[in-house]
């Protein structure tokens, strides 16, 4: 439904006297007194029928009452939109969607144009929900034509899946089950004992000795490799494996995950199971599609056996591809359906650079990674022609937007990857990388020759390249900017110089001077303006000191006989005010630079003491929290590092804590 014009009115004083009355007069719900929530105005605009709400309790003026909800509705299609005045958002909810279910009690509808439908015998008293019902109808009988369409498209494709091959069976127990292969036996006190082959299904006699409980040999009758089992042992003994099987179908592919099960029993033929709990298709132009055997509790639940599930790859069903487990495919009609699924697919040569993984433990599923690529980017077969693998192998890979992003539009190779006829020539095989930068260049407007690319390619090699390129151009140009780069050290242009570029900023530097812009020293210049940066807030934070815990002078005063001490080489004081604090923290870079010990001073949980050095007493060597119990709390120096000094230190805190604290034993802090 479209948009209708929205005409915003305050209250007028009717409706304000309205909802005054209202909440002097309750009404009842369930036997409890209640007072109305909502208050409808119903309006013809038009063709339309309106409803506009007024929310009546959590407004305390009733002057400024106004629109909370606007509300059309099409009666002939069956159709309505609602306007949310506060959020300012369109909604295509229901009545009981945009209130509270208790609410729908406690609205009182005005006097106003409704239409016949909602004007019926019956529902005159509660027109809001018959509205809904009316609504509710609508919404599920739309949900289940949906629904309807979406099983006659699952029922189209899951019936292209045609019957499983007889060899493909043969295949299944010679190949990927020829490990589970066993020779039960029941043990006898005599000479030899009878067993029986699970493969070759003969029962003969064997000697007793050699007979073991997993014991590896071949079977006396067909000569296969078995794993000896004991009969009692036998009963639960099950071995899976997951196979997948690929056939065309009209427009594309299908892959079958097939989960087999031979279950065996003692001195009987092994039940075999075979389910097929997932399939994914893959048609050409769209995105592949997930489909899996598993219950639907929506209320409206599709009829097929096969649900379409949008989370690929998180499905409830328990397939090789979603837990990294080796499937093997079944090869001998693969390429016959590929052929038919995609006829000008250049997979066998992306198989080829990829026969490591096909044969690793936890290894891609190739075939699915390629052709889900394949069917958005038909243009991968001119890239694979041309030589450039690393392009194919980045959108084979699962990750298509993690570096740059292709045009899966575009009708040429180079038009795809987003750059120019001629530096697609001139990249004999580039990576995903060079493809980003090639466009971010082509985006900035800069044509580099191959030389000057090579060079750009080995400066811009760090995280943060493109941010630090930009920031640059804003002043310069990128000629000027590669002149530069080949002057400095690489490690110093790309640890250093975006962090540098930051700051300068921030430090109001002229980026267009261009000694500020290329300092000669990235390093230097580096520290130099952290350095400025440091000591503006430094700056700041004592400012904010000296206006914030005005209080310690006075307590000071009181505490300085009691806490202040010199003996040997050191003597200890309180701080004096609360800047004294900040920047006693800020020399030796420890926390009490936050300034938020001022506060304990004040409350006498904690006091701060200065320990300095009797020779020089007004430079910061060690800071001391204490209790006025005389518990040293934490005594730190620089950096909260500890020298050899450490040792004179807690003597000279074990003394004074003995002699103002009465004796009290000194207990070295961290």
């Amino acid at each position: 439904m479209k948009r209708p014009r929205i005409k915003t009115t305050e209250a007028t004083e009717e409706i304000i006297k309205t909802a005054d009355a209202v909440q002097e007069e309750p009404g009842m719900w369930r036997g409890h007194e209640l007072k109305y929530r909502w208050i409808i105005q119903p309006e013809q605009d038009g063709e339309l029928f309106l409803l506009r709400w007024y929310e009546t309790g959590p407004l305390k003026r009733r002057e400024r009452m106004c629109e909370t909800y606007f509300t059309w509705i099409d009666v002939k299609k069956e159709d309505w939109t609602t306007c949310d005045c506060i959020e300012g958002k369109w909604k295509s909810a229901r009545i009981e969607n945009l209130i509270s279910g208790q609410d729908m009690d406690r609205i009182l509808l005005l006097d106003g144009w409704v239409p016949e439908k909602f004007t019926a015998r019956g529902c005159r008293g509660n027109i809001p929900r018959h509205i809904n019902a009316w609504q509710a109808g609508i919404r599920d009988r739309k949900l289940e034509q949906r629904q309807r369409k979406k099983d006659e498209h699952t029922a189209r494709l899951m019936g292209q899946a045609k019957k499983l091959p007889s060899s493909y069976y043969d295949w299944q127990e010679k190949t990927v089950m020829k490990n589970s292969r066993y020779l039960i036996y029941k043990r006898s006190r005599k000479k030899e004992s009878e067993v029986f082959c699970t493969h070759c299904r003969e029962r003969q006699m064997v000697l007793t000795q050699i007979l073991k409980n997993k014991k590896s040999g071949k079977c006396p009758q067909c000569g296969s490799r078995i794993i000896m089992k004991s009969s009692g042992r036998i009963r639960h003994l099950q071995d899976a494996s997951w196979t997948e099987y690929i056939q065309a179908i009209r427009d594309g592919i299908m892959i079958r995950c097939i989960y087999m099960v031979k279950d065996y029993k003692e001195y009987g033929r092994p039940e075999r199971t075979i389910s097929e709990p997932c399939r994914i298709v893959i048609e050409r132009g769209k995105n592949a599609v997930w489909y899996e055997i598993r219950e639907d509790q929506t209320k409206f639940a599709s009829s097929e056996e096969y649900k379409k599930n949008p989370g690929e790859g998180w499905v409830t069903t328990r397939g090789p591809m979603m837990y990294g487990r080796q499937a093997a495919t079944y090869k001998k009609t693969l390429w016959r359906e590929l052929e038919k699924g995609f006829p000008y697919h250049m997979f066998r040569a992306y198989a080829q650079r990829h026969k490591k993984e096909m044969k690793s433990t936890f290894h891609r599923n190739l075939v699915y990674d390629y052709f889900d690529a394949y069917s958005v980017f038909p243009l991968m077969e001119s890239l694979e022609k041309t030589g450039k693998t690393h392009l194919v192998d980045y959108l084979a890979g699962g990750e298509r937007s993690r570096f740059c992003r292709f045009d899966k539009k575009a009708v040429t190779v180079s038009g795809m990857i987003g750059i120019n006829k001629k530096q697609y020539r001139e990249h004999e095989n580039p990576t995903e990388e060079d493809v980003e930068r090639l466009q971010f260049l082509n985006h900035e407007g800069i044509h580099l020759t191959a030389m000057q690319y090579r060079i750009f390619k080995q400066y811009t090699t760090s995280y943060g390249w493109k941010e630090t390129t930009q920031k640059v151009l804003r002043h310069t140009t990128m000629h000027q900017f590669l002149k530069y780069a080949a002057t400095v050290k690489e490690t110093e242009l790309r640890c250093w110089y975006l962090d540098y570029l930051r700051m300068a900023d921030r430090a109001g530097y002229d980026l267009n001077d261009r000694f500020n812009l290329f300092p000669r020293n990235i390093r230097q210049a580096h520290e130099a303006v952290r350095d400025l940066l440091e000591q503006e807030k430094w700056e700041e934070d004592l400012k904010a000191a000296d206006q914030e815990h005005t209080g310690i002078p006075r307590i000071e005063k009181k505490i300085r006989q009691k806490f202040s001490y010199s003996g040997g080489r050191y003597c200890i004081r309180p701080a004096k005010t609360n800047r004294e604090i900040v920047r006693e923290g800020q020399q030796l870079h420890i926390c009490v630079g936050n300034g938020s010990y001022a506060r304990r001073m004040e409350q006498g949980s904690a006091y701060i003491l200065f320990l300095r050095k009797k020779e020089d007493p007004d430079t910061p060597f060690y800071t001391v929290e204490i209790t006025p119990e005389f518990d040293v709390i934490q005594r730190h120096g620089k950096y909260n590092k500890e020298g050899s000094e450490v040792t004179e230190i807690d003597n000279f805190l074990k003394e004074f804590v003995e002699v103002k604290g009465n004796g009290k034993k000194y207990h070295a802090a961290g």
